[in-house]
């Protein structure tokens, strides 16, 4: 299984939305300026889920997006189905196809099994896990280097027109 850069920006703008206080909408553009996310592509990642009845949306200046249910009522297999379709290894192939030889059967019996096993375990990791494994472990180094380079100072010319 591969997660996409779509399921992963859905994931991370999702524990953004958690980790705010309140039920105060969040607008898109503040979700993707604080995930470092392109906007454009956030909001249609959004809107699906919200389609999917994970996110409330709203529009206007008092719009954003919200959660529609609890940080432990939402699963990562809501996520992903919401943003890529439901999980499944391929589409079964008919005896007659170019693809199918002897073991094929035992192949896509084992996918079988393989996706519904990533199914019954993504849909018991939550949200609300992950926000709480958020809290206890530190910080990755490309977040560190981040909140450095936000934190510093912008550069001023000196009186003899270097950059200081």
């Amino acid at each position: 299984m591969r997660l996409t850069k779509t399921s992963l920006y859905a994931i991370k703008a999702i524990s953004h939305i958690a980790m705010q206080k309140g039920d105060r909408p969040i607008h898109g553009r503040d979700i993707a300026e604080a995930c470092f996310m392109p906007k454009g592509h956030l909001l249609k990642i959004l809107q699906r889920i919200a389609r999917a009845g994970i996110l409330l949306s709203g529009r206007g200046a008092s719009g954003g997006f919200r959660l529609a249910r609890p940080p432990d009522k939402i699963t990562m297999l809501d996520i992903l189905e919401a943003v890529d379709g439901t999980l499944i290894h391929h589409q079964p192939l008919g005896p007659d196809t170019c693809f199918s030889f002897p073991g094929y059967p035992l192949l896509q019996d084992s996918l079988d099994k393989i996706t519904h096993s990533a199914r019954i375990i993504l849909s018991k990791l939550t949200i609300a896990e992950l926000f709480s494994q958020a809290k206890t472990q530190p910080q990755h180094s490309s977040q560190k280097a981040r909140t450095a380079f936000r934190n510093q100072p912008l550069a001023t010319p000196s009186p003899a027109g270097h950059i200081a």
